[in-house]
């Protein structure tokens, strides 16, 4: 799955997605230049009813 984002404010610089249910084992993000990076990530405790963030 590839998920694009329009960032609406340049100063934005984080995602917060419910990942309930989902195995994530990397995530890349494009860079200014258009080179794709490896970027680092991680997966909070799963809540009942928030799900599990990845920030």
């Amino acid at each position: 799955m590839q998920l694009t984002l329009d960032w609406q404010q340049q100063s934005a610089n984080t995602v917060l997605l419910d990942t309930r249910d989902l195995l994530i084992k990397q995530v890349y993000a494009r860079r200014a230049d258009g080179q794709w990076r490896k970027v680092p990530f991680n997966l909070a405790e799963r809540d009942a009813v928030l799900g599990r963030p990845d920030h």
